[in-house]
């Protein structure tokens, strides 16, 4: 049976107090509304309050949210506001949804211990939250909730005090409304919730209140009689010793492969996104989504949990069940709980929509990123978009490594033709001695050997290979220099490099090279480009607390201070548009911020350098360490 009593205290008269309270039946649940209109002692008010009781009657088949909205969207409410509290209480299951907002205040009264009910700060008519929340609530065995209009002032020893004194409701609501402030209306509310064994529930209200002549005696939480759950019942373990089961039990299913698990330690803000999923994968009821959200609500405080799926099998894994257990065994039918204790509960829906091995691994994808449909969207059209510009960066950087190539290249070719020549003069004239053709030929494998090893430099470079690796700072700068040394020169570019650190890397080499060649190249251009005499490039490394810091500093007279929070996003580029892609310094951001969690700023810096002020845009790339 559940127990509703009701007491209102008017300022002044009955028909001029805006405190009102709904307690509807609906096929699946009853509306509980306690609500509080500004202003008291006017019969405006109560009026107001009788229109806003009727619309809410009229739009009783709304969610909480969209009726919150919808009432908040009242141009009557303007002038006066209104807080609230509404609730669903479920039928079949012991379960309340409910919404809060403003000075209306709601409690649980649990075990001789006060469970303060979520409220958000707001007020209907003038200003509400701008996500309203929505809670949900396992009710337990004698538990009694209680909602006050103007009850935030209330301290939790008063109450405290007063309901370990008396369970009687009636007496309950009068404490309250006496205790209220004189100078307003006040109004509340408390239902018993008294859960027989054979959750048989009825409804009893007060019978000196007479605010809602239509509250019927009704049955609240009935069994109906037994049919065809669409939730398959391979089997049943529900026992006093459940405890004593041993994991090795043959219980008609076992624990998914680890290739169908599509949530690792949920956490509870994804619980969300993961219900509004199921709708659209399974045939999932209304009291199949309130069972297991409201489940997995109460469990992720206690206990990791994981999520499977495969097809039309939906299992939850609770590492630790004890905390949860008995709601467990309320709620469903086909669970097993292993000596550990931890659980799976298996769940069968008879309708599903296929996932191809595509669509399940965006699925595991989207819950690793708390991500919803839209925004996953959005993220593989980014994806994409990132592809799109490394192929166009790495195109872009094949040309440039052809142009650096031939710089590479001139002067040990140069080499090779002039003691080629040179040994064929000598022969020609018979004046080729021994040390001389040994010290030519020895010149030619030199320089022929440093040009295979420039072709392995470049072809690395271009292959793009991301194969992660143990490497030294030095190594990186050599490897980087190789690619860019040429290029420098030939633009009269001094390079100096200043490494204090020795400490090793993992990861992709190559990718980290590309990073600081794309950096290198970006500063040599806008050096050429402003045509800077003395022209400077200054490469830093050093390790601080638990980083590797590089740091990459021209002498170009910095970057203008509007382009600085743009200057990493794809295709920006203060160049000419058959000078530059724009896709060089994003391309870096991304490496560093992606492929080695580290990250990328750039500042303006003001320094000296032989006795010359220089001002400079400073390229600082920060990696931690493993």
């Amino acid at each position: 049976m559940i127990e509703l009593s009701v007491d209102i205290k008017p300022y002044s008269a009955k028909n001029e107090c805006g405190d009102f309270h709904i307690y509807l039946e609906l096929e699946d649940y009853f509306l509980l509304v306690v609500a509080d209109i500004g202003g008291h002692g006017s019969y405006r008010v109560y009026q107001l309050a009788c229109d806003i009781s009727k619309f809410i009657e009229d739009h009783k088949n709304e969610t909480l949210k969209d009726l919150l909205t919808l009432i908040h969207k009242q141009e009557i409410l303007k002038n006066n506001g209104m807080t609230i509290f509404i609730a669903h209480i479920y039928k079949k299951t012991p379960i309340i949804s409910y919404c809060s907002i403003g000075n209306t205040k709601a409690i649980i009264y649990r075990d001789n211990n006060i469970l303060d009910l979520h409220r958000q700060d707001g007020i209907l008519g003038y200003d509400i939250p701008r996500t309203i929340k929505t809670n949900m609530l396992k009710v337990m065995k004698n538990d009694i909730l209680i909602a006050v209009t103007d009850g935030v002032s209330f301290h939790a020893n008063d109450i405290n005090y007063k309901l370990k004194q008396t369970k009687d409701i009636n007496e309950i609501v009068k404490f309250f409304t006496s205790k209220c402030n004189n100078d307003d209306d006040s109004l509340c509310l408390a239902l018993k919730f008294n859960i027989p064994d054979d959750n048989n529930f009825s409804i009893k209200h007060n019978e000196n209140i007479k605010h809602n002549e239509n509250i019927k005696k009704v049955d609240i939480f009935k069994h109906k009689p037994e049919r065809k759950s669409k939730i398959s019942n391979q089997i049943q373990i529900k026992s006093n010793h459940i405890n004593n089961i041993s994991k090795n039990k043959t219980i008609g299913f076992s624990l998914l492969k680890d290739e169908y698990l599509i949530v690792k330690n949920i956490k509870k803000d994804l619980i969300p996104l993961l219900m509004e999923k199921m709708k659209s994968l399974v045939d999932i009821t209304k009291y199949e989504y309130i069972k297991i959200n409201t489940f997995l609500f109460e469990t992720v405080k206690y206990s990791t949990i994981n999520i499977y799926l495969k097809e039309n099998i939906l299992q939850i894994f609770i590492e630790d069940i004890r905390a949860v257990e008995k709601s467990l065994e309320f709620i469903f039918q086909n669970y097993h709980i292993s000596s550990d204790n931890s659980c799976i509960v298996n769940i069968k829906f008879e309708h599903f929509t296929h996932l191809s091995i595509d669509l399940f691994n965006d699925l595991q994808q989207m819950f690793k990123l708390g991500l919803n449909d839209d925004e996953f969207l959005k993220f593989k059209e980014n994806e994409r978009h990132l592809e799109k510009i490394s192929e166009q960066t790495r195109l872009a950087a094949m040309g440039e490594m052809i142009g650096n190539i031939a710089h590479q290249w001139r002067q040990p070719l140069s080499v090779i033709s002039t003691n080629a020549t040179g040994m064929m003069m000598q022969k020609e004239y018979d004046i080729l001695t021994d040390e001389s053709f040994n010290k030519s030929c020895n010149d030619i494998n030199n320089n022929a050997q440093y040009l295979s090893k420039t072709i392995d430099d470049f072809r690395d470079f271009i292959k793009g290979d991301s194969e992660e690796e143990k490497f030294d700072i030095k190594r990186l700068i050599d490897k980087s220099l190789t690619i860019v040394n040429s290029s420098l020169k030939d633009s009269y570019v001094e390079l100096i490099i200043n490494n204090n650190c020795d400490t090793e890397l993992f990861g992709a080499l190559n990718m980290l090279i590309q990073a600081i060649v794309n950096i290198v190249n970006n500063a040599k251009d806008i050096l050429v480009e402003k045509n800077i005499t003395d022209k400077f490039i200054f490469i830093n490394t050093f390790k601080t607390n638990n980083e590797i810091v590089i740091s990459i500093l021209d002498n170009g007279g910095g970057v203008p201070s509007e382009i600085i929070p743009k200057i990493f996003d794809a295709y920006f580029t203060t160049k000419h548009q058959s000078q530059g892609t724009g896709l060089g310094l994003n391309m870096a951001h991304s490496i560093i911020h992606n492929s080695f969690n580290g990250i990328l700023d750039v500042i303006n810096e003001t320094y000296e350098h032989k006795n010359i002020t220089y001002t400079g845009a400073k390229f600082t790339i920060t990696i931690p360490l493993i």
